[in-house]
């Protein structure tokens, strides 16, 4: 911060005021858009721009309606603003340090530099523009080359998977084959004729009621798949000896049970039945 004093409050050589004939030399500043024109001695001498920027210049020589448009470039507080503005003002003029200067010292330094020349402003803002260009072509190429490494990382690790293939094969679920109406129809007449098969070879009995002679007519029909493996039966009577039931059994398929009932369906065509002794 020395230094910074040192630099603001260095005083300099002062020039002729003019050019022989007393006529003083003007020079131009543009302050935020606006070219004004102040004399040299003013931006060039800080003791002379000190007297003139002071704390009796704003009490004294402004006016009311130019304070307040002062003012307004001030800070506002929440609570007590215009004595807290007041406050602000004294130290202003006062020289004190604001963290980071005075920012009376630090204008005096810039205009006594020539930082507000118009034509330094125009190089300065043609400075900014082309820093300002450069940095989008520096983000252009940078999003360039990564785009570029991008793809190439995608494009190996997609040949690496390619390669490789997966470690360990994956195992899909198959699901539960649906049965249709048909079919179930179907699978319950065969466990139904599995079932009275039993049933008569147990009886002894090979003849069937009136009423089971065209039970092969309303059999639905299979449907169109591979014929089931015929399965097997065994037949033990109810009376039999544990030596008996360990007869050999009996497979039937699907076609030996139609060639059974036509031949006891041609049977019964010649031999009438017998009702001796029924509902006796």
């Amino acid at each position: 911060m020395d230094s910074l004093d040192h630099m603001l409050t260095d005083p300099l050589e002062l020039g002729p005021c003019g050019d022989g004939h007393g006529t003083r030399i003007m020079e131009d500043c543009l302050l935020g858009g606006t070219r004004v024109s102040l004399p040299e001695d003013l931006l060039e001498d800080p003791e002379i721009f000190f007297d003139v920027v002071s704390l009796s210049t704003w009490q004294e020589v402004l006016s009311d309606s130019q304070r307040e448009h002062l003012q307004q470039f001030l800070p506002h507080f929440p609570e007590d603003s215009i004595q807290q503005q007041s406050q602000l003002i004294l130290a202003l003029f006062s020289g004190e340090n604001f963290r980071f200067g005075n920012p009376l010292h630090i204008a005096q330094k810039l205009f006594r530099d020539g930082h507000f020349n118009p034509e330094v402003v125009k190089y300065r803002q043609l400075c900014f523009k082309s820093q300002y260009k450069r940095y989008l072509s520096s983000q252009q190429q940078y999003f360039h080359r990564l785009l570029k490494q991008i793809l190439a990382s995608r494009n190996d690790l997609l040949e690496m998977a390619r390669r490789s293939g997966p470690a360990f094969p994956s195992r899909q679920k198959r699901p539960s084959p649906s049965r249709t109406p048909e079919e179930r129809e179907w699978r319950t007449q065969q466990r139904y004729l599995k079932v009275l098969r039993e049933v008569k070879e147990e009886c002894g009995d090979t003849a069937l009621s009136s009423d089971e002679e065209d039970l092969s007519s309303w059999l639905p029909s299979s449907p169109a798949r591979s014929p089931s493996p015929a399965v097997p039966l065994r037949v033990v009577p109810t009376l039999a000896t544990t030596d008996m039931k360990t007869a050999d059994k009996i497979e039937l398929g699907d076609s030996d049970l139609k060639i059974m009932l036509k031949k006891h369906h041609e049977k019964r065509k010649h031999q009438p039945v017998r009702s001796e002794g029924v509902g006796q």
